[in-house]
């Protein structure tokens, strides 16, 4: 399990997704609040890329702003 912070202003929420860096699909985390987030399902001595972005309104969001992280063996 990991944590990730995807902290919004108020009144709007984030986007996060993540994957292992050998590849694979995304693990998304659509419209949270939460913060900080905690990833599920992680698997030990594995490299993850983990992204997030704002979701200013249905038509406006941001960019995605990408982390990359080693889990603990």
């Amino acid at each position: 399990t990991g944590h990730t912070n995807a902290a919004t202003l108020p009144g709007q929420t984030a986007t996060v997704r993540y994957r292992p860096l050998s590849g694979g699909n995304w693990t998304e985390v659509p419209n949270t609040t939460t913060s900080p987030l905690t990833l599920a399902n992680l698997q030990p001595g594995t490299g993850y890329e983990v992204q997030a972005r704002t979701n200013c309104s249905v038509s406006d969001q941001s960019v995605y702003t990408a982390a990359r992280f080693r889990t603990a063996c």
